[in-house]
């Protein structure tokens, strides 16, 4: 290891690419190199891992193939992240605004019987008027139309002096 590590000072050869190519440094530990002089033991070490370079490209390439994809992988979760933060936030507005149409259309419905109701009462109203035959009981009939439509005082005032002096007299 002391040899190898004056040789080739960038010892970790499996941290720089990645991975450990048919376990050179495996191959080195165990050889015994005594008597031998440098320029042998890394020929033969070098001849022992011919194919290890190719391997090397290889899994490089792919180690930064992998490295994009993760990289994209990363920023479409993190998109998709906010995008649900934001859906999330107006999910709340969209609850309050679902409850407060919910309401409005109960409003409506009570109100639309309501008017149906009123607009039937007053159909019987002026019925009654067009077939009373006394003034007594159509006096009493338009006060009561006066009450149903919400006639204002100046309204009141004004069908009253239309209609014959002494009318709504008595």
């Amino acid at each position: 290891d002391v040899w190898f590590a004056r040789t080739f000072p960038s010892r970790n050869l499996c941290s720089e690419v990645g991975f450990c190519p048919g376990g050179v440094l495996s191959y080195h530990r165990h050889r015994s190199y005594s008597g031998q002089n440098d320029e042998h033991m890394v020929a033969d070490l070098l001849s022992s891992v011919d194919n290890v370079p190719r391997t090397m490209v290889f899994y490089k390439t792919q180690q930064q193939y992998l490295a994009e994809e993760l990289a994209k992988l990363k920023e479409q979760r993190d998109h998709l992240d906010q995008v649900l933060r934001e859906k999330e936030r107006n999910e709340h507005v969209y609850v309050t605004e679902v409850s407060n149409l919910k309401h409005e259309v109960s409003r409506l419905i009570r109100n639309t019987s309501r008017e149906s109701a009123n607009m039937e009462y007053l159909k019987n109203i002026v019925l009654r008027y067009l077939r009373a035959s006394n003034g007594s009981e159509k006096r009493q009939i338009i006060l009561t139309i006066f009450t149903v439509l919400h006639f204002s005082d100046d309204e009141k005032a004004s069908v009253k002096h239309k209609l014959t002096p002494g009318w709504f007299s008595g």
